[in-house]
């Protein structure tokens, strides 16, 4: 089964979740090269360098944004891009622990999961703090559809799990 079957399995919204160096970052650019075309938006700085490598192609767009004001004007464009299969939001709940304004988070959500109910896939990843709690977790549970906790080997959800594995190649999963 194909990484992208699993994590949308019957539905088009998803958020995972879980500590640093479990690779969602790796896992959603593995899902973007198969669902291709895709609008990546990353809000955090570590991911340049692996967005970089990542070939999109033509029909793939890459957005940094590190602001709340960043993050408005990168949705505002998803907005006039067609025929997009995908949408990745890396992470999504970076902005909002910046100024901790809820308006931050559930805006964004909002237009995210409209897009997702006009067919477009989305991903949003959570950031975790080090007592592995989701910010914002009550408004991620309340927009998607699904929810997955990523651990490093496995991708946990609705009494399923995938194993994955991280290569120089990709990831591979369901193992």
């Amino acid at each position: 089964m194909r990484l992208s079957e699993f994590i949308f399995k019957g539905v088009n919204f998803t958020s995972i979740y879980g500590r640093e160096g479990t690779g969602k970052t790796s896992i959603a650019m593995q899902v973007a090269k198969e669902l291709n075309p895709v609008y990546y938006i990353s809000t955090e700085g570590q991911a340049h360098l692996k967005l970089e490598r990542l070939k999109l192609g033509e029909r793939g767009f890459v957005s940094y944004a590190f602001t709340p004001e960043e993050f408005k004007v990168s949705l505002a464009q998803v907005a006039d891009i067609n025929c997009l299969n995908l949408i990745v939001v890396d992470a999504m709940n970076s902005i909002y622990r910046q100024t901790w304004n809820l308006r931050d988070l559930y805006v964004p959500l909002a237009l995210l999961r409209s897009l997702s109910e006009k067919g477009i896939k989305v991903l949003a990843i959570w950031e975790t703090s080090a007592n592995n709690k989701v910010a914002g977790e009550k408004l991620m549970r309340a927009y998607s559809e699904r929810v997955l906790r990523v651990t490093g080997r496995f991708i946990l959800g609705n009494n399923e799990r995938c194993e994955y594995r991280i290569t120089d190649d990709g990831v591979l999963g369901c193992l």
